[in-house]
């Protein structure tokens, strides 16, 4: 497995700035009602993503846990009867419903003496999930369908979904349950059409209360099930604008005058058997340009482009720095071959070069800068948080748009040793004209 040091991550993290300063010196929209709750959908198998992690692992069990701190495999004591070598390798994600990446676990087709734990983390991935209480792991069966697994443990404060299982394949941490769209940006008067939909072939009763079965999941190519309206108590708004809620849609409509709030959340709640969901989308009222905001305090607003970085497989979104007196900012995330660049992307700076999805944020001198990294102790780690990139056509002109949220920044000097001063918590928005 490739993996950087720290100077090199340094190195790396700062050439987007002088990049930028020379340059400026899946989720389906449609949906369909459906009763269908059985047969499932033979999906594609996913495309291997960056390369590789591998350990190896004795008769005594052990511990394997993947670079991005994602998923990690807990192996028991006798579970294994030789020293294994035991893989973990990322894969792009075709279960619908998906959080970031799936995983091959490998060797492919593993079978163990004893069960093995498979524990997903949603930390980083937090903010885009509707509910905490519909999170399930699937993997992808002999046949090609994603099937969940019925016996599912969330553990809410150390924000992880954990299963069993004696046997190895690909692996996806998916939302069975979600408030669709659950992140959307929206300009002043316009409309987003919500609805509550599920992942799985089942009833709801069966996400929120499983029996231990396993229930066939959603190709992410399929249309998702509307939710039965039986389960839907209603819908409430908080933050500008206006909600009209029937049953298991909403229409929400962004204020036609810039409001004091830039943030919307619609919630629908769910009575399953006596048990109280609540789905949430949080809905971002967006201008044109970069729009951000740290640790709290006022929002900025910076004149934006956004391109193919030159020589390297990368989308870049970054300011026109056009003034020494402005910050350089920068944000950078993978090509994937065949696709446009919309997708859910965790910080990934501690991974191959090709899956680098990173911001940067450079004070006006160039001295200081925050970064989707952080640092406790001597070990630097990803922030959490996530990048969501949507591409839109308007009047004839595209854009892309989108969120972004870092629950844990470090604000660096940018010498040579890139001495950490503090953490910092980032939230923005995007609308800028792309030229791809």
């Amino acid at each position: 497995m490739k993996r950087l040091t720290s100077k090199q991550v340094w190195a790396t993290i700062l050439l987007p700035i002088f990049f930028f300063s020379f340059l400026s010196c899946k989720k389906p929209d449609h949906i369909e009602d459906s009763d269908e709750t059985g047969g499932g959908t033979v999906s594609a198998v996913g495309k291997p993503i960056g390369e590789p992690y591998t350990e190896f692992v004795g008769p005594e069990g052990g511990l394997v846990k993947s670079p991005d701190g994602t998923i990690e495999i807990e192996i028991p004591e006798g579970a294994l009867s030789k020293e294994t070598e035991i893989g973990i390798q990322p894969l792009s994600n075709t279960c619908g419903g998906g959080l970031g990446n799936s995983y091959r676990l490998t060797p492919h087709g593993t079978t163990f003496k004893k069960p093995v734990t498979i524990r997903f983390s949603y930390q980083k991935m937090e903010r885009l999930v509707s509910s905490t209480k519909t999170l399930k792991i699937a993997y992808q069966n002999n046949e090609g369908v994603w099937t969940t697994v019925g016996s599912t443990a969330i553990d809410p404060v150390q924000k992880t979904v954990t299963v069993q299982s004696t046997h190895f394949s690909d692996w996806a941490q998916i939302e069975a349950m979600v408030l669709t769209p659950p992140v959307k940006t929206v300009g002043l008067g316009e409309q987003v059409n919500l609805k509550a939909v599920i992942y799985v072939h089942s009833d709801a009763e069966d996400l929120i209360a499983p029996l231990g079965k396993e229930l066939p999941a959603i190709d992410a190519n399929d249309v998702p099930i509307k939710l039965d309206p039986k389960y839907i108590v209603g819908w409430s708004l908080s933050g500008p604008g206006q909600l009209t809620g029937k049953g298991n849609e909403a229409i929400y409509t962004a204020p036609s005058a810039k409001p004091a709030s830039k943030t919307a959340t619609v919630t629908v709640e769910l009575n399953v058997k006596g048990v109280k969901v609540l789905l949430i989308s949080t809905i971002y009222l967006i201008e044109d340009g970069i729009q951000l905001s740290i640790d709290g305090g006022p929002w900025t607003t910076h004149a934006a482009m956004a391109s193919k970085t030159p020589g390297l497989p990368m989308y870049s979104l970054g300011n026109l720095r056009i003034s020494n007196d402005l910050p350089q900012i920068t944000i950078q995330w993978p090509v994937m071959a065949g696709s446009n660049s919309n997708g859910k992307y965790p910080w990934s700076m501690f991974s191959d070069e090709e899956e680098h999805v990173v911001f940067e944020y450079a004070d006006p001198d160039l001295k200081h800068i925050y970064a989707s990294i952080y640092q406790i102790d001597s070990d630097r780690k990803d922030s959490e948080g996530f990048l969501s990139v949507e591409e839109i056509t308007k009047d004839g002109k595209k854009y892309i748009t989108g969120i972004f949220a870092i629950d844990h920044a470090g604000y660096f000097e940018t010498s040579t040793d890139g001495k950490q001063l503090k953490v910092s918590s980032i939230i923005g928005q995007f609308k800028v004209q792309r030229n791809w």
